[in-house]
């Protein structure tokens, strides 16, 4: 296993949290204080708000775990059938309302009492203090989870690369270069990068408690809908013996244009007065004389209006943001917007 595949950082946050929350047991004399550590583990989720919703979920299970226990002890004595009782009721309401992952630990703790033999003040104090100790370790410890801004503003600098590759590839192999094999590999690269991409947004919108990031998600999101547009456009140049027109000519025109000013900022617009310019031009030709014609004319034209949507996916993003997200994400709003295009 590669060393960047482990998770360093969750494995050590783990760790520090759960002597954290022991050791302070123990300071304060609290019984059973490994529970405390063992709490703290199972509170550290994936991100910040999952962890937060965990301890809380976890803190209201076990309040109503205790109220539970405290009827059916007092009811039925600390006997097996009296756990049973326990258990039935707070699983099923735990189910009912998806805080299930809570039954395991609050029940340990109910154990406490059981085993005991009481639920005195001192004994129900004890272990709400194991519970609270260990869920606010493991909170507090989410809090410092590294962000992934950087990290995910270079992984868009090479997804727009490979995007760029790709359309320039799909150009080359228009004007007759044998380049099929490596715009299939551009295709899986950024595939796979789109992948990787999407996890670590998603990921850094978890992680992140004040900032609306989720414009990372939906960017990722766009890229993952153009480059399935982009697969379906490989296979339909691939899917038959391709030789080139003088139509075809204009379309790599266009990618090659396009791969050039590819870029986030970009809203397309232009772009695709250009695609309505080619279509017109493609319906405005003579009919194909050729059945051999005819199929690679209806395959330009069928790349063209993948390109469309391509770019209208593109323009809808872009019309989608906010004022404010323009000027977070882009470093303008709408008074700065002519001429943020000037590349096009």
């Amino acid at each position: 296993m590669k060393n960047w595949q482990i998770p360093w950082y969750r494995i050590l946050e783990i760790t520090i949290g759960c002597c954290i929350a022991i050791a302070i047991a123990l300071a304060f004399r609290l019984q059973s204080p490994v529970s405390a550590g063992v709490i703290a583990i199972l509170s550290i989720q994936d991100t910040k708000r999952a962890t937060m919703r965990s301890s809380f979920e976890r803190i209201a299970a076990y309040a109503l775990a205790v109220l539970i226990a405290f009827i059916c002890f007092n009811t039925l004595g600390y006997t097996v059938l009296a756990f049973g009782a326990y258990l039935l009721p707070f699983a099923l309401v735990c189910y009912l309302v998806k805080i299930q992952a809570s039954i395991p630990i609050c029940t340990v703790l109910v154990s406490h009492f059981w085993i005991a033999g009481h639920m005195s003040a001192p004994l129900v104090l004890n272990s709400t203090y194991l519970m609270l100790l260990g869920s606010g370790i493991g909170t507090i410890l989410s809090l410092f989870a590294p962000n992934s801004v950087m990290v995910i503003k270079r992984d868009q600098a090479l997804i727009e690369n490979s995007l760029q590759q790709t359309l320039a590839n799909f150009a080359h192999v228009l004007r007759g270069s044998n380049q099929t094999s490596a715009l299939s590999a551009n295709l899986a690269t950024l595939s796979g990068m789109l992948g990787a991409a999407q996890t670590k947004a998603l990921t850094l919108l978890g992680n992140t408690l004040t900032r609306d990031v989720r414009y990372y998600v939906r960017y990722v999101d766009l890229r993952i809908a153009q480059t399935t547009i982009l697969e379906r456009m490989a296979e339909t140049l691939t899917s038959q013996p391709y030789e080139p027109l003088p139509q075809a000519l204009p379309l790599a025109d266009l990618l090659s244009h396009t791969a050039s000013v590819l870029h986030e900022t970009n809203d397309a617009v232009a772009l695709l007065a250009r695609v309505h310019t080619l279509l017109n031009d493609y319906r405005a030709e003579p009919l194909p004389q050729t059945r051999a014609e005819f199929e690679a004319r209806a395959l330009l034209y069928r790349m063209l209006l993948d390109v469309e949507q391509f770019l209208t996916l593109k323009k809808t993003f872009f019309q989608s943001l906010s004022n404010e997200e323009r000027r977070r994400f882009f470093g303008y709003g709408d008074v700065a917007y002519a001429g943020a295009n000037k590349r096009e």
